[in-house]
């Protein structure tokens, strides 16, 4: 950066004596500023621009260049479960802040479609298709990973699945999918990334759970069991891989506006659990990766062993009187 001949750095909207140009920051600059409207993950709107114009674009020049400033800058980082729903929105999300991203998916072509547009903003983005039910094709997930993104600083066990029996119904093939693709795969990925973070500096791995886990419903048993698993995975591993620099944490998303959970928007079911919900509305997935960018950043490096719960207060008991 330039300096004046007393060793000044210039800012953003300083001005000179007899200097009455316009030296408000320039528009660019402001683009980043948008994620402090609308949280980091949000993307750039137009009407924002203009709102941040609106307000006085110079009024603050050192709060507009503080959020110029990625959480995730040169880091590389893998999400299970990628081409769609939080898993993309938690991509979109890392490559705005700075990541490499690989994404792995079971629907390799949907991954190898969203990594492509990923790359197609600036992003370096990269597809690989697995089913992690297959558990001995996870450590080849990781070197290749490796092989692309050139490290691996920061792990998304995001894959899952998710879909409803009556009691009597439950069969051995959906118990088993449920706990092979929820919980099982989530702890030999961990432990394949591990291998790799704890020679290498440590990591961060985010594990997403759900409110299932804590909300029980009877039509989702083997969901609600593999999911209370991965509360309980995640206390065990932090505890296990806290010796080698690698933190473990999870988000337990409430009600999310995603494929997995689609109802008819005016519908009666979703009426009912709106009243269930005090903020009477259902999540956003870039919502859900607002908190999983916070534990995979720099801003969370004293926390391990947690599960954040993202559900509009689902969880608290009692919908507002």
């Amino acid at each position: 950066m330039d300096r004046d001949a007393q060793g000044h750095v210039p800012r953003v909207g300083d001005r000179r004596a007899g200097d009455h140009a316009d030296h408000r920051a320039p528009i660019e600059l402001l683009l980043p500023a948008i994620r402090v409207l609308h949280g980091r993950c949000a993307p750039v709107r137009v009407h924002d621009v203009h709102l941040l114009e609106a307000r006085g674009r110079a009024r603050s020049p050192a709060q507009v260049l503080r959020t110029l400033a990625v959480l995730l800058q040169d880091r590389a980082a893998l999400v299970t479960g990628g081409a769609q729903g939080i898993g993309r929105a938690i991509a979109s999300c890392f490559v705005r802040e700075g990541a490499r991203v690989m994404l792995a998916d079971v629907n390799v072509a949907l991954a190898e479609q969203v990594a492509a547009e990923l790359r197609a903003s600036g992003a370096r983005a990269a597809a690989h298709g697995i089913d992690l039910q297959r558990v001995t094709e996870i450590p080849g997930l990781v070197e290749h990973t490796v092989r692309h993104l050139g490290r691996l600083d920061v792990l998304v066990n995001n894959a899952g699945v998710e879909f409803g029996e009556p009691f009597f119904e439950v069969t051995q093939d959906t118990w088993d999918t449920h706990l092979n693709v929820n919980l099982r795969a989530m702890f030999f990925t961990t432990q394949a990334a591990a291998r790799w973070m704890k020679d290498h500096g440590g990591g961060a791995v985010v594990n997403i759970a759900s409110v299932q886990g804590a909300v029980f419903s009877p039509r989702y048993i083997p969901y609600t069991v593999s999911k209370s698993g991965v509360r309980g995975l995640t206390s065990v591993l932090a505890v296990a891989l806290a010796p080698h620099g690698i933190r473990v944490n999870a988000v337990a998303p409430g009600w999310c506006n995603t494929a997995m959970n689609k109802l008819e928007a005016d519908s009666s079911a979703v009426r009912e659990r709106l009243k269930l919900i005090p903020m009477r509305r259902i999540g956003e997935p870039d919502e859900m990766a607002e908190a999983v960018l916070f534990l995979a950043s720099s801003r969370a490096t004293y926390v391990t062993g947690q599960t954040v719960t993202v559900d509009g207060g689902r969880t608290l008991g009692a919908p507002p009187g």
